[in-house]
This record gives structure tokens, sequence and C-alpha cells, in this order.
């Protein structure tokens, strides 16, 4: 056995020992992990069959791509990856982190960035991969309905991820968070800002008066038009954060993703597509932006993956468009 049958042939004993050590059926583990192993028939009567002959496909590179697929998967079961070196390539995470670096350098009371965008665009993703790269500097905090209705389960989500104490009252525990971020400035990543609705806002301008935190806030388009123009009396107060806000706030993704965004994601998570990623994103883009954006692509791309491999094919920009149409129109997806 040549080295790169045996590393996948290691690979597929690892993945197998995990599937017989929690008693998982194929239908199970591989529902769990299809992104990875595509289809039963494909992780059965190929992969623990050791059919290298069919995993090489004809063109001979598919033990290649197997190796990388495998070897993702059992870095995910290990701790250690979650395809994150692709979702940073995203334009919308090396945006954030730019707006990141110069949040850090404000010298002035501008230590807020609006993060605005649809949902399914990339805004979480954006958001962990920037407390992922600067873990001890940021607190990610993802905001609840709950907090609409009082300030006080805002005060507590806050000192519980800084680590600050929690007071008798909302009051004293927001004190506590104010004395700690005197202490120790953090940049806080408030992701899903518009549930937070006007007290989190509130909260955001004051900690930016009070301490020398920075605040980066991801939100939906409906949640910003909210503190730009409504002419509610909570929101006039709230829109003071406007003043502490780095301008100009880009709004590339408030309808959703763009033709850039899809080409990044296809060139991640489906490399065989190789060169035909701009043509197809400029096809699909608005298929994917006015169904679901991201979350329409990934799907799409899990399930023409499944398909292509039940055919014995390299996935193609054909078979991803097919399965983008398929999810939109809900039309059969037939593999050629």
């Amino acid at each position: 056995m040549d080295d790169q049958k045996s590393r996948v042939n290691r690979l597929i004993e690892r993945l197998e020992l995990f599937q017989s050590s929690n008693n998982l059926s194929d239908v199970k583990f591989v529902s769990r992990f299809q992104k990875f192993l595509g289809s039963t028939k494909t992780w059965r009567q190929r992969l623990c069959a050791r059919k290298w002959e069919e995993l090489a496909g004809a063109e001979g590179d598919g033990l290649g791509k197997w190796e990388q697929r495998l070897g993702a998967l059992v870095a995910e079961l290990d701790g250690s990856t979650d395809m994150t070196q692709y979702l940073d390539k995203l334009p919308i995470s090396q945006y954030a982190a730019v707006m990141y670096e110069r949040l850090q350098g404000q010298g002035s009371d501008r230590r807020c960035m609006m993060l605005v965008g649809n949902y399914g665009v990339g805004k979480t993703w954006a958001m962990r991969s920037i407390r992922r790269n600067n873990i001890g500097e940021t607190v990610l905090i993802e905001a609840d309905i709950s907090w609409r209705r009082s300030w006080s389960p805002i005060a507590r989500a806050l000192a519980e991820k800084l680590g600050a104490a929690q007071g008798n009252s909302a009051a004293a525990t927001f004190q506590n968070v104010i004395d700690y971020l005197k202490l120790n400035p953090q940049t806080l990543l408030v992701d899903e800002g518009h549930e937070g609705g006007v007290f989190i806002l509130k909260m955001l301008k004051t900690l930016i008066n009070e301490t020398r935190c920075k605040v980066m806030i991801a939100t939906y388009p409906t949640g910003w038009n909210k503190l730009t123009k409504s002419s509610q009396d909570a929101y006039q107060e709230a829109r003071q954060l406007l003043g502490r806000t780095i301008k100009p706030i880009e709004t590339r993704w408030a309808k959703g993703v763009t033709a850039d965004d899809v080409e990044a994601y296809i060139e991640g998570f489906a490399p065989t597509v190789g060169t035909d990623s701009k043509a197809l994103a400029k096809r699909i883009t608005g298929k994917v932006r006015d169904n679901g954006n991201l979350r329409l692509l990934a799907d799409a791309i899990d399930n023409a993956a499944i398909m292509a491999e039940e055919a014995n094919l390299p996935l193609s920009a054909i078979h991803i468009e097919k399965s983008v149409l398929n999810l939109c129109d809900g039309s059969l997806l037939e593999i050629n």
C-alpha cells in the first residue's frame, strides 16, 4: 500500500473506531457528518470497503481530496478545527478583521463599529473569527430577545462573559461591569445586536463613555434602520451611540450576499470547481441571496456533493448550480 492509501486508510480506521465506540448506525453517523462523508453508500461501500480505484476517481486525484476531507473530520472530532480557515477568507470576515484593527487604534470616543447585514451573510462567522484570533482581548456575547424587556439580563450576561462579579441588583451588576472594564479594557463583540433592542444600545453607549472598551455590533438592517430612523423617544436616546460609531457604515451586505461572497465560499468548500467559481457565482448569486444567502449555498454544496459522489463524478459548477435551483424552485436534481 502506497503512502497516500496508508494515510487515508488510517483516517478511515479512526472514523470506524469513532462510529463503533459511539454505537452509531451508518445512517446516523453519515447524517451527523454528511458534509465530510457524503452518502451512506459512499461511506460503507467505498470508504469502509477500501475501494481505492473508485475513491481515486476517473482523473486519479480523488484520494488526495478524500485525505483532506477525512482529515478535516478527524480534526473536528479531536476539537482542533471547524473549517475556520475557509470562513476567515469570506469578504465579511476580512472586512470585520480590518475594522477590528481600526477600532484598536481609536483614541477618541469613536469606539463602536456596526456590522450590518441580512441573515445568512456571515456576520456570526465574522464575529467568531475575530474572537478566535484575539482571545484575551475580546468577549463574544450573543444578544437574546429577552434583553428587550429589561436591562437586568444584559447586565448579568456581560458580567458572566467578562468574569465580573454579580451584584445584588441589575444596577450593582452593571456597575461591576463598568469597574471591571476600567481596569481591563476589552473589545465587546455583540452578535445579534438587534435582539437586544434599545437597552443594549444605551448600555453600550454608557460603557464607551465610562471606560476605554471598544464595541462591535452585528445587526440586521431592520435593527439598524430603527436606530437611525425611529422617532420613538427611546430610540432618540439610544441614537447617541451613533456619535460613538465609526463612519461611514458599510451596507454592502444589507440586502444579502454579493457575488464575491459566493465565489469565496465556493472556493473554500468546493475547490474542485476551480476557475469556474467566478462565473458560477455570478449566475447563482441572485438565487442564493433571495433564498437564505450562505445558508442555502452551504446546503446546495452538500447536496450536490452527495449526488456527484453517488454518480462517481467530481463535484463541478453545474452540479452546484442545479442543486441551488433545486432548493430554490423545488425541481428535481439530476446529476449527469
